[in-house]
């Protein structure tokens, strides 16, 4: 997923699964030119994976290991590729001895042919052909001459018509050199032959490399495949648990997972199995969602092991299942009666023969398809076998029985999925800790059941079963209450911590604008005193050899003006109090922190006799007082990142966008660039231009193949013919 991220184009064209070829040369058989041109085709296919992968072993470990294993076999994809074509034919170079055949073939047939136009266009011809053109038989130029009129050529027949009434003669004259072209011909194929079964063995030389390279293609292939699908349904890594000593319960927890193969607008569910209860029961009406709800959990477990992203939220958490086992069925589609029940209770029989306290099982409809007295006693146990064995378990259900002992007993509970009472239509959301409602009479009536026969059906129910699908619908209903009040609170506790996110950042931000700015001060003073100083430094080079005031008067100004910065920049207004470790020893290539500047710094060279010393921040050398220094860095070194700081003052410390390469040797210039990025990268610049030149292209042509493997390089293309055409690349950080 990283790999698609850096490269979203990235593909493995070319390669095919050429397995069966390289075992057919391993054997000693011989390949086609077709053939061989797939063997080069996979091999070019590996040599780019292993290019493009070789420079990102720290960002993807596992893919550049997995593609370092790749064998280069460069030597047998440009034999394939110096003799054959992109058609499958053996080209004419392949070697010295089929070009002769080849020229000699096409000089011999030239000459056969004129030969034989020669017949067809002299007087005798006109006269005994049946029609003036040449055409072959058996792999021999004929002429077609009239039946009668044979005896006039003197030649060989090779055939006659179907209507008797015309032959078609090899005249003798053309015999010889029909002979010699046929047998030029057959010394070609044989060559041709002799070149295919050569290149055929250098590829079983290496078959056992090939095959390797072919499964390692395969298997970055499957990768690839993994990620696209990924990407393609908005999925996410789950975290991958496997019981513990302490807990041996296996887990489910899935944050708003979607059913992979449902398109459109699916409703999402959240479930989390494992740590309060082991065992869920899921009920309500029919076309609800349970046997959604029941696949989606069985179908990302075993998605996760397979090593894919699931379709769900980020923190879903999946156990390392050693079996997923369902008996999920659609009773439309099974045999009524004992048949459906037998059917179902073979299932079960096995799952329970084989689970452990790390399986997953999914139940759906458990005791249907007997008498429902029955049907529930046997899920009661069945259910209550599989808590005690503590396997992670979810069944469906429309017995109330099984409702109220999920309800009753430590280690399982109810969920339903929801059903809107005033709407009559399911909403497919899955609520735990409520069991559901079957709402089957309510169903019945909205779909057009008389009402008579609906209050005559009430009335058989029995009192307690009222009851308590009564109180199941209040509980539902306070449910929906509850729910809307808390999505309120947790809105405006939403808005109150947005606004103190606020107020803190701006309350940061104006911090960090007061620290700014007097770094800028300090900054732009210190380049000022550097410059004033090279200055200085060069007038009095030249103040010996001035004759008169002007220079006097010059040095004297300038004297002046940088005591007047060495007096702000060793003031008080530029220091503050000596850190508690001021007096810890300093020397070059420390990394020190300074005050009121967020980079660390490099020591350059230690404090001098008046303790001024040279530090390095990032692109910027500055001159400072020792006790400007808070104490040495013990952290690692983080990365350079660019202050902003006025234009005019440190124009010479930043980077530009624009980096010049003309002149430069070609491997030279290859290492400037990738150095000029990296630091590009830091300043913040997302396009760049490097300046090299057209001349023969032998720099452009350098720089634009080591872009190509660039980790910071996204996309990279010649400038406009008016801002430099070929003489510039642009390229995207």
């Amino acid at each position: 997923m990283r790999l698609l991220e850096m490269r979203p184009n990235m593909s493995l064209d070319g390669a095919k699964d050429i397995r069966r070829l390289v075992q057919t040369s391993v054997l000693g058989g011989r390949l086609t030119g077709g053939d061989l041109l797939e063997v080069s085709d996979t091999l070019a296919a590996a040599h780019s994976l292993r290019a493009a992968l070789l420079r990102t072993g720290e960002t993807l470990p596992i893919l550049g290991k997995l593609t370092f294993e790749l064998t280069e076999l460069r030597e047998v994809e440009a034999a394939i590729r110096q003799a054959i074509n992109d058609q499958g034919e053996v080209l004419d170079s392949a070697s010295d001895l089929l070009k002769r055949l080849r020229r000699e073939e096409k000089t011999t047939h030239d000459r056969l042919t004129a030969r034989l136009r020669d017949i067809v266009a002299s007087p005798l011809g006109r006269q005994v052909l049946q029609e003036p053109f040449i055409t072959t038989r058996d792999d021999r130029y004929v002429l077609a001459v009239k039946a009668d009129m044979r005896g006039q050529i003197k030649g060989l027949i090779h055939d006659i018509s179907s209507s008797g009434a015309t032959v078609f003669m090899e005249p003798l004259a053309a015999v010889e050199l029909g002979n010699a072209w046929r047998e030029i011909r057959l010394a070609e194929r044989n060559e041709v032959e002799r070149i295919l079964r050569d290149l055929t063995a250098h590829v079983g030389t290496h078959g056992e490399q090939i095959q390797e390279n072919v499964r390692i293609i395969a298997q970055v292939d499957l990768a690839l495949a993994k990620a696209r699908l990924a990407a393609g349904s908005r999925a996410t890594l789950p975290r991958l648990t496997e019981p513990s000593a302490q807990e041996a319960q296996s887990s489910v927890v899935l944050h708003e997972a979607r059913h992979p193969l449902l398109k459109g607008n699916v409703v999402p569910i959240s479930v989390e199995i494992g740590r309060d209860f082991q065992a869920l029961v899921i009920s309500g009406p029919n076309t609800g969602g349970k046997t959604v709800t029941i696949k989606t959990i069985g179908l990302l477990a075993l998605m996760a092991q397979a090593g894919l992203a699931v379709p769900a939220d980020e923190g879903s958490a999946l156990s390392v299942f050693d079996g997923v086992y369902a008996d999920i069925g659609d009773e439309q589609s099974i045999q009524q009666s004992l048949s459906t029940f037998s059917s179902h209770m073979g299932n079960i029989v096995q799952i329970l023969g084989k689970v452990t306290g790390s399986s997953l099982v999914l139940l759906d409809e458990l005791g249907a398809g007997t008498d429902p007295q029955d049907g529930t006693a046997i899920a009661r146990a069945i259910l209550s076998d599989l808590v005690d064995k503590g396997v992670t378990t979810v069944v469906t259900t429309h017995h109330s029985e099984l409702k109220a002992f999920a309800h009753s007993t430590t280690g399982v509970e109810n969920a339903s999925v929801e059903f809107d009472p005033v709407s009559l239509a399911p909403t497919y959301r899955l609520i735990v800790g409520v069991p559901g409602r079957s709402n089957a009479l309510a169903i019945a009536q909205s779909l057009g059941l008389p009402r008579g026969i609906i209050e005559e059906a009430r009335s058989d129910i029995g009192t307690t079963e009222a009851e308590v699908e009564s109180l199941l619908g209040s509980i539902q209903e306070e449910r929906i209450r509850a729910q809307d009040e808390r999505a309120e609170a947790e809105r405006l506790r939403e808005e109150i911590e947005d606004v103190r996110a606020r107020l803190a950042a701006r309350e940061e931000r104006v911090v960090e604008e007061e620290r700014r700015v007097g770094m800028v001060r300090r900054a732009e003073v210190q380049v000022l005193a550097e410059e004033l100083k090279s200055r200085l430094r060069h007038l009095s080079r030249r103040i010996n050899s001035l004759v008169g005031e002007k220079g006097r008067k010059e040095l004297a100004a300038l004297q002046t003006e940088m005591a007047e910065v060495n007096r702000k920049l060793e003031g008080p207004e530029w220091r503050a109090a000596p850190a508690a470790d001021a007096l810890e020893p300093l020397t070059p290539g420390d990394r020190v922190n300074l005050e009121e500047v967020e980079p660390t710094a490099e020591v350059i060279s230690g404090p001098d006799e008046k303790q001024m010393m040279d530090v390095q921040i990032g692109a910027m050398r500055v001159r400072l007082h020792r006790d400007r220094v808070k104490g040495k860095d013990k952290r690692p070194a983080p990365p350079w990142e660019n202050v902003t700081i006025s234009k005019a003052a440190l124009s010479r410390a930043q980077v530009g966008p624009e980096f010049w390469v003309h002149g430069m040797r070609a491997k030279q210039a290859v290492k400037a660039v990738d150095e000029y990025l990296e630091k590009a990268s830091m300043a913040g610049h997302h396009r760049v231009r490097i300046i090299h030149g057209k001349g023969r292209w032998i720099l452009r042509s350098a720089i634009q193949d080591s872009l190509g493997d660039h980790p910071l390089v996204g996309m990279f293309h010649d400038a406009e013919p008016e801002e430099g055409g070929e003489g510039v690349t642009i390229v995207d950080i």
